[in-house]
Formats: structure tokens, C-alpha cells, sequence
């Protein structure tokens, strides 16, 4: 069965990404009903040790983000990075302060399994001081990010990505 036909405007490294979602969909029990694809936001270089896409599905009334990261060459794997329980949170964000984010939560990433210099505090003026959470024991933890110029956005994100001191 096909689970994508369709061209993306936006390169992709990896080969297998939509099967490699529909796997991860069954494991963490996220469904969609919409096309999987590449999104802008992805950091590093494919021939680096760490390398991550973020891809992007969900139902009609929600979104999924997807990371799909290469460590230490191994294999691909697929986790859930942000997810927004209905697109009226998403359509919140404003497109600056989402994208620092990603970067933010990417980068942590991959200080934390390859570059190994503790500093995520660079962004520390764009992301961390505006970002809370409601820790759980679960994978993903309940978030929420505001500041002066951007309003209240609610959403899940997978809290593997997050220093621990934010």
C-alpha cells in the first residue's frame, strides 16, 4: 500500500521517512489521517555523526511533528517532537518563534549525543525563558510558551529533547 503519493517541495536524506513514521505511528499510538513530509527544520549534515528532518503529519484537526535522527550512524530512528492537540493552538505560533524552537530543541539533541558542550543556553534569550512545562512521567510533557509578543500556545513535546533545567 502506498502511504504517500505526492512530490514535497523540501529534500529529504532519508529514504525510508514515511515508512519509517507509519512504524513509529503503531509504537508511540499517534495516528494520521494526512500525508507524511519534510518540513523546513532539520539540522546538521547527513555525512555528520548526528543528523535529524523534522517531518510533519496528523488528522485534520491536529499536528504532528515528527524526528527522524541518524546517531552515530546507526539506523534512522523516528520519535514524536511536538505535538499540537488542534490546529487553532498551532496557527498561535508565530512562524519566528516556532522555528527557534525546533532549532532549540534540535540542537540540545544533538549537544546532548554528539557535540558534547552542555551549551543550550544559546538560546536562551529566544526559547528557554519562555517556555514551561508540567513535567510527567510520560514521553511527551505538557508545554506551554508565551512571551510578550507572542500569545499562549499550548502543546505535547517529547521531553527527551529538553534540558533538564529549563
Amino acid at each position: 500500500m502506498i502511504d504517500n503519493n505526492s512530490t514535497s517541495e523540501r529534500p529529504t536524506h532519508f529514504l525510508a521517512a514515511t515508512q519509517l513514521i507509519k512504524e513509529a505511528r503503531n509504537t508511540y499510538n499517534i495516528c494520521s489521517e494526512n500525508w507524511t513530509y519534510p518540513t523546513d527544520y532539520r539540522l546538521g549534515d547527513p555525512r555528520d555523526p548526528w543528523y535529524a528532518e523534522v517531518w510533519s503529519d496528523g488528522m485534520d484537526w491536529n499536528y504532528v511533528l515528527w524526528v527522524i535522527e541518524k546517531n552515530n550512524y546507526s539506523n534512522p530512528k523516528v520519535y514524536p517532537l511536538i505535538i499540537f492537540e488542534n490546529d487553532k493552538e498551532k496557527s498561535k505560533f508565530n512562524p519566528f518563534d516556532f522555528k527557534e524552537l525546533i532549532l532549540a530543541l534540535l540542537d540540545y539533541r544533538r549537544d546532548t549525543y554528539w557535540i558534547h558542550s552542555n551549551d543550550f543556553h544559546r538560546f536562551r534569550d529566544t526559547v528557554w525563558p519562555y517556555l514551561s512545562t508540567c513535567k510527567s512521567e510520560k514521553l511527551l510533557w505538557e508545554c506551554e510558551f508565551k512571551h510578550a509578543s507572542q500569545p499562549l500556545v499550548k502543546f505535547l513535546i517529547n521531553k527527551d529533547f529538553l534540558p533538564l533545567s529549563i
